[in-house]
């Protein structure tokens, strides 16, 4: 068996223990608890779902101060449940920081992929371009995909002239 499909079941057993444990001793209880620290390992271990992981310490953390301080409630206590959420909240803020630039590069990158595309193909990208539209046509042949294709074809065409254009202009400037 390969790893990922053991570390996958071992993330189910441990997600339907959790689950188990909820129904049979509430959402509170110190058992469930253990469960969240059993999931957390887990999912840490294959380096999956940092955010719910913080979530999930948080929460199993504010279950046992609850469970240990019942029946005294001290500011101790609470301020150690406000720490808990504190860091979570911050580890939620640090993981959207890293997935706004992780989707700030990609649409650079594309950008940057369908500027140079756009604004200056070399000759291999043109005849690529062509071929990958023979192949649409060929492999979708609905009417509605055909007049995209067209439309697609013009705007290609289109833009292909005004490069041209742009490129003589260029090379009209420089021979001055």
């Amino acid at each position: 068996m390969d790893t990922y499909s053991q570390m996958d079941r071992e993330i189910s057993d441990a997600e339907a223990a959790l689950k188990q444990a909820e129904e049979i001793y509430g959402k509170n209880h110190i058992k469930v608890s253990y469960c969240l620290d059993d999931l957390v390992r887990i999912l840490r271990t294959r380096g999956a779902r940092a955010l719910d992981c913080a979530n999930m310490e948080a929460r199993a953390r504010a279950i046992r101060i609850r469970c240990n301080g019942q029946q005294s409630t001290s500011s101790r206590h609470m301020g150690e449940i406000t720490e808990a959420m504190t860091i979570a909240s911050k580890r939620m803020r640090s993981e959207k920081r890293r997935r706004a630039i992780l989707v700030s590069v990609c649409v650079v990158a594309i950008g940057l992929a369908i500027g140079k595309l756009v604004l200056a193909p070399s000759q291999a990208e043109r005849t690529l371009v062509q071929k990958s539209i023979k192949n649409v046509e060929s492999a979708l042949p609905t009417t509605y995909v055909q007049n995209v294709v067209i439309q697609g074809k013009a705007a290609a065409d289109s833009a292909q002239t005004a490069n041209d254009l742009h490129n003589k202009q260029i090379e009209s400037f420089v021979d001055q």
